[in-house]
């Protein structure tokens, strides 16, 4: 048993390790060199660009933040309805579902494939 864990645990960290080597910024336990603070527009400045660090207590911090990302939480938004009315019809479907609709046996092959499609697309999130 303790061989198994063995076999994964050994390139999790060696990935760990090479991951850290080539890093171009390396942050330790959330420790920021001040000099590299990300700059961007701030909205409630007339777009001129806020310099500050990060302070959750600032108006400008926030909005600034919120404006850079503000594609991102468009597309987690629509990906969320999109979730939402997915789990809604298969709620549906299930309780309503039709009894004479016949049940289709797949071949092992295809969850194969959908196995492999799902670990490309994780690799590619990455």
């Amino acid at each position: 048993m303790l061989k198994s864990h063995g076999m994964v645990l050994v390139p999790f960290i060696l990935l760990l390790i090479s991951t850290n080597m080539v890093a171009q910024k390396s942050v330790v336990f959330g420790f920021i060199d001040h000099d590299q603070v990300s700059k961007r527009p701030d909205p409630l400045h007339q777009f001129k660009l806020y310099n500050g660090t990060y302070n959750l207590g600032n108006k400008h911090y926030w909005a600034s933040a919120a404006f850079t990302g503000i594609h991102g939480y468009a597309i987690a938004g629509i990906w969320l309805l999109f979730g939402l009315g997915f789990g809604s019809y298969m709620i549906y479907k299930y309780f309503h579902g039709n009894s004479a609709t016949p049940i289709v046996d797949y071949p092992p092959s295809s969850y194969i494939l959908m196995f492999l499609l799902v670990v490309l697309f994780t690799i590619l999130a990455m």
